[in-house]
């Protein structure tokens, strides 16, 4: 029987790593308690020997992975920089086009607007024609009914006149 101590000495890792690892599900049910310090049998710490083991070859061939795509984008990169150069103004010559529509539908645009102004001004401006006309009636008909009035009153003085 080894103490927590004991084993990360002998697999070069601290305590606190053996009492993580003594916490997982699979290895608690192993876990014995002698006088208030844990207690780890020959098989448990065979099985946190390959655990650790493991642990550390992953960590070994994710290492390799990163320095080998980490060389990969080195070569992309050297290996694509002119294409992007060509990209970049690829793009910027497709702006060019783009705003270069942009601005022929605005000009268009604008003249529909013009000419709408346009016919409006000159509605504007009939309606306004209209408008002295209709005033001009208005004050010949109110000078018709007036003259209107005063004959009728002529034409009553007439008979009452000639009645006597």
């Amino acid at each position: 029987m080894r103490t927590a101590q004991d084993v990360a000495n002998e697999l070069n890792i601290s305590r606190s790593d053996v009492y993580n690892l003594l916490r997982k599900k699979r290895f608690s049910p192993l876990v014995q308690k002698k006088g208030g310090q844990v207690a780890i049998s020959n098989k448990l710490f065979n099985l946190l020997k390959e655990e650790i083991d493991n642990k550390r070859s992953l960590d070994e061939i994710e290492k390799n992975e990163t320095i080998n795509t980490q060389d990969v984008e080195k070569i992309e990169t050297k290996e694509n920089t002119p294409n992007k150069m060509q990209e970049k103004e690829d793009f910027k010559s497709n702006i060019i086009e783009v705003l270069k529509k942009q601005i022929n539908l605005k000009d268009n645009q604008i003249a529909i607007l013009n000419s709408i102004i346009n016919n409006n001004l000159e509605r504007i401006s009939e309606l306004e024609g209209k408008q002295e006309d209709f005033k001009k009636l208005s004050e010949e008909l109110e000078l018709l009914k007036s003259t209107l009035n005063d004959l009728n009153k002529k034409k009553r003085k007439k008979r009452v006149l000639g009645l006597f």
